[in-house]
């Protein structure tokens, strides 16, 4: 019951914190990292509450079990829930303790790309990719694809090829910025999606890699809200469309075991799985961060670790080796189910407490302040650039965890360069609109 309480009171906290005025901006980042959370736990309600699980979740407690003794997982997640609203707590605390800017005019000479060049790139960067890709997999595209139904040798040459990745996560993370730019200038965009949608499918095919293709795609559809381009209805249904892809995509990653009968592999599949649409739900029903919270213990904090990267990120792992550490989804993923060809990330509050425990609460001391640098730089810049920029940085760091953070922090150094490399200043009319003394986006 304890549980079921305060369930309910971390969901209505988070939805009444966004609906105030607490947050006006829509490249805030706390409104990424409370709707992410919210995301996050929200999918846990048939566990809270007692419906039938799925047997995936059955699936993975027997699993777990076998590896760690669980008593009891409801006085476990009472626990987690009250240290995830401590978190938050701190978090918007320290935020609104550096976000006290108050901009009352704005210069509307704003910056913008002639972005011929950049498309050019990415042309490039496509057929580079896919040629880098026929030639990494053999001629076999689908061949990294199997990594994830336990191939260790595509695990092998998916991590050795670090810059094929690279190259596509890139191209994921600008063309959203660059149709952003396009939008709020009032210029063609709709033949963008002909370079869109061959980059989400290269970089579905490299890495198998369902959340960024999500969080790139949601990104361009805030631009377009923002911008009044797309109605709410259609938002929500582009929304829907992420869930069953990303059902789907899972589905599909899970039927690679062997590519050279893919067709029938699936059909045997479907069979078995028929129930494959459940996979956002049964994805967070493997409870990684309950177990954490569980068997802490056990396993031993990690002193801040996974957070070393952001010092390792832009260092290849073939050149780092084991001076690079382990990113926290395969950390969680080898300490809590001893498996390598998989990645279990936690949140951001999960991770938090698997380095430092408790004291994890002074993480988001930082966030908040660092969450503030952002929105406080965002707001004293005249650039619709630089601002389409964060608010697609924000999508990418989903909640703030340090795996997240590192490649977002990556693309953006790979990709502001490129972006601002050719300018022109011209006047957009009716793009931002001073409210009550306050800058912010006509929606």
């Amino acid at each position: 019951m304890c549980a079921q309480i305060l369930f309910m009171v971390y969901v209505y906290t988070i939805l009444f914190i966004l609906r105030s005025n607490m947050i006006k901006y829509v490249f805030e980042p706390p409104v990424f990292f409370l709707g992410f959370s919210l995301s996050y736990e929200f999918l846990k309600f048939p566990y809270y509450f007692g419906y039938k699980r799925p047997e995936v979740f059955a699936e993975s407690l027997t699993l777990f079990n076998s590896y760690y003794k669980v008593a009891d997982y409801h006085t476990t997640s009472t626990f987690l829930l009250l240290f995830q609203l401590v978190c938050i707590g701190t978090l918007l605390f320290a935020y609104a303790s550096v976000n006290k800017r108050k901009i009352s005019a704005f210069n509307q000479q704003l910056v913008v790309l002639k972005d011929r060049k950049i498309i050019l790139f990415i042309v490039a960067g496509i057929i580079v990719g896919y040629i880098g890709l026929y030639f990494v997999s053999g001629g076999n595209i689908l061949f990294l694809l199997t990594r994830r139904a336990g191939n260790a040798e595509a695990w092998s040459v998916l991590k050795s090829n670090y810059l094929v990745s690279l190259l596509s996560s890139c191209m994921l993370f600008s063309i959203p910025i660059l149709i952003g730019i396009r939008i709020f200038s009032n210029r063609p965009w709709k033949k963008l999606f002909f370079l869109y949608v061959p980059v989400l499918v290269l970089y579905y095919l490299i890495t198998g890699a369902r959340g960024n293709i999500v969080y790139s795609i949601l990104a361009m559809t805030v631009l377009l809200v923002c911008r009044g381009s797309v109605s709410v209805t259609r938002s929500a249904l582009i929304g829907l469309m992420m869930i069953i892809l990303f059902g789907a995509l899972g589905f599909l990653r899970r039927s690679m075991s062997d590519t050279s009968s893919l067709f029938t592999n699936l059909q045997s599949r479907s069979e078995v799985e028929s129930e494959w649409y459940f996979e956002i739900t049964n994805y967070q029903l493997q409870l990684r961060d309950e177990m954490v919270f569980a068997n802490l213990n056990r396993v031993g904090q990690l002193w801040g670790e996974t957070y070393l990267n952001i010092v390792f990120f832009a260092v290849p792992r073939s050149i780092a080796g084991d001076l690079k550490p382990q990113f926290i989804d395969e950390v969680v993923s080898k300490k809590f189910w001893n498996r390598d060809d998989i990645g279990l990330p936690l949140n951001a509050m999960g991770e938090a407490y698997l380095n430092f425990g408790v004291g994890g609460i002074f993480v988001f001391l930082f966030m908040g302040r660092f969450m503030g640098f952002i929105t406080n730089l965002a707001l004293s810049r005249p650039s619709i650039l630089f601002k389409c920029i964060v608010t697609v940085a924000c999508f990418f760091c989903q909640t703030w965890e340090s795996s997240y953070l590192v490649y977002t922090i990556q693309f953006l150094f790979i990709s502001y360069w490129p972006l601002t490399s050719l300018k022109e200043h011209i006047r957009i009319p009716n793009v931002f609109q001073k409210q009550e003394g306050n800058l912010s986006f006509v929606a």
